[in-house]
């Protein structure tokens, strides 16, 4: 580890090369202290270690590939962490056009180099200076995709089938744009899953209402997925996030 530290310098990050997920195994080094505890935490295990990045917002790119050769890439989505964790995904992501093409683009060179059968997620990390730089790649449906289920043509999961199966493709257009949240376990009262353009006959969740909650004008339509004490504490809690 601390031959690599001397090639990426500090502060950098040292991860697990496997098995690491929402922030676990990995390790933010500042000092040479740090590089000294983490020789210890990581002794025996694979290890990746990156050079810190300064970056405006995380992004992810969804790609499908078919047994045909056939690619198709989600909108790209920006993920908002909390505790490491993803909390808030919208789509599309707040990032001017040409960086909005240039991650579609990247996701669909690194899923055809790699000859992706199915879905591959491509978690990318958008620097202060205006680059995409690549971060994760997981190739299975991604959390950040079930925005999808409600707010595409095609949901993540049909187009996964359809990817491995050798069918066309589906359409990726979004309905309109979505801001989906992630579901919190400890608030299990009430599960509210709505898509706002579309509320039930004596509902109150169209859209002025939902913008009364305190969601953003900037956000046309919202699709929440999360249990919480109620639809409204659902709507807040993006509407912080954003």
């Amino acid at each position: 580890i601390a031959a690599a530290v001397a090639r990426t310098g500090l502060p950098c990050v040292v991860k697990t090369a496997d098995f690491g997920y929402d922030g676990k195994g990995q390790m933010k080094l500042v000092n040479a202290d740090d590089v000294a505890k983490a020789a210890a935490i990581f002794r025996g295990r694979r290890c990746v270690v990156e050079r810190w990045c300064e970056f405006s917002c995380e992004v992810s790119v969804i790609v499908a590939r078919s047994t045909t050769g056939e690619v198709r890439a989600f909108p790209v989505a920006e993920n908002i962490h909390t505790h490491h964790i993803l909390d808030v995904s919208l789509v599309p992501a707040r990032i001017p056009d040409e960086l909005r093409a240039s991650a579609e683009q990247l996701g669909v060179a690194i899923a055809s180099k790699l000859g992706v059968v199915g879905l591959l997620a491509i978690e990318m990390f958008v620097t202060t200076g205006g680059e995409v730089l690549v971060n994760e790649l997981a190739p299975r449906p991604h959390n950040s995709g079930h925005w999808s289920i409600d707010g595409c043509e095609t949901s993540q999961f049909e187009q996964h089938v359809r990817a491995v199966c050798g069918l066309p493709l589906g359409g990726v257009a979004v309905r309109e744009t979505v801001a989906r949240s992630g579901i919190d376990p400890k608030l299990i009262d009430e599960m509210y899953l709505g898509i706002v353009s579309a509320p039930a006959e004596g509902s109150n969740t169209s859209r002025e209402a939902l913008f009364d909650s305190g969601l953003p004008a900037t956000i046309p339509c919202t699709t929440v997925n999360r249990y919480c004490a109620s639809s409204a504490e659902a709507v807040a809690g993006v509407a912080a996030k954003i």
